[in-house]
């Protein structure tokens, strides 16, 4: 008996024994391939094989045919605080006239990673990633500015609990000039061979390996894959942002053990929380939010859905290691 599970992999319940198998199908497989690559960007293709229970020629295939045309690309993101990012924040702006007139300049600021057409009230957001409260203060001065803008409101982060593809919490490794260069190769391709990196940094694969292995570990950096937005997934990112009634601590820990999470901060401002999901249908969506709506200490939770991503850029070899 074939029944489709939450995460759209096709589950086989055998009526006798009653035990599930996964058996994959189409765009099913490379999901779970995306998935894996989520976690860890250098999986090796045998790994990936050997998870799914495919042949490696078939995953070879298709992560080559995923990576080639630019549906997932797997980079190397430093830790914020490595960058010198001290300020993120959450803009939500009311604008009149067309959106998109007042998206262009939003998108080519190198400080805003992040800007997108929602639906609903506000509907443009940005987000913002800047070294000081300064520095912020002034950023939204000028997004306030910019002909068409009505309002701006802003939400602080206070904690960022899990970043689209950056690490979270504390730094636990040294970053020295070779892990610098190291991470400057990283960030052009995270899947670029140990030989390769060798090369370019004058070190030996099994030194590289080591390095990687202890700024990873450490909390320097994040290696995962990032999904080209409108790739035929048929999944789409939901944002909420939630406003508590008391304490967080509740929240915060059942928010960790979403699975379908991107991104989840607490939160000063106009929200207490704020989360990007990925959910695969508009009643995906409304059961997992009806589902936060009656979590104790969850007073409102208000939802948007983004109709276009101008810009999502949290990586690249433009963005140095400062630290």
């Amino acid at each position: 008996m074939w029944s489709r599970s939450g995460r759209g992999l096709l589950i086989c319940m055998s009526e006798e024994s009653g035990k599930r198998s996964h058996k994959f199908g189409g765009d099913d497989v490379d999901e779970a391939i995306l998935r894996l690559l989520e976690v860890d960007g250098r999986l090796t293709k045998t790994s990936i094989a050997q998870s799914l229970g495919i042949s490696r020629s078939s995953i070879a295939e298709r992560l080559d045919r995923l990576l080639g045309s630019g549906t997932i690309e797997v980079v190397a993101v430093p830790h914020p605080l490595l960058l010198g990012i001290g300020w993120m924040g959450y803009a939500l702006l009311d604008v009149e006239g067309r959106l998109q007139a007042v998206a262009e300049p939003l998108a080519a600021h190198s400080s805003i990673p992040f800007c997108s057409i929602v639906t609903g009230e506000a509907p443009l957001r940005a987000e913002i990633r800047v070294d000081s409260t300064e520095s912020a203060a002034a950023l939204i001065a000028w997004m306030r500015s910019i002909p068409g803008v009505r309002s701006v409101s802003v939400t602080q982060y206070l904690e960022v609990l899990r970043d689209v593809v950056a690490p979270t919490g504390a730094i636990h490794s040294r970053v020295d000039e070779v892990d610098r260069r190291i991470l400057t190769q990283l960030q052009v391709d995270g899947r670029m061979s140990l030989t390769e990196i060798a090369t370019a940094v004058r070190r030996s694969p099994a030194a590289i390996r080591d390095r990687l292995t202890r700024l990873r570990e450490g909390g320097a950096i994040r290696i995962g894959a990032v999904l080209r937005h409108g790739a035929p997934f048929g999944r789409r990112a939901m944002g909420v942002g939630l406003q508590l009634s008391g304490g967080d601590s509740e929240v915060v820990h059942r928010v960790a053990e979403l699975p379908d999470l991107l991104f989840a901060a607490r939160a000063m401002g106009h929200f207490d929380m704020i989360l990007t999901l990925r959910a695969g249908s508009a009643l995906e969506m409304h059961e997992v939010v009806e589902d936060l709506r009656g979590w104790p200490g969850v007073r409102a939770a208000d939802t948007w859905i983004h109709l276009e991503i101008v810009k999502e850029r949290y990586y690249g070899a433009e963005q140095t290691v400062i630290r």
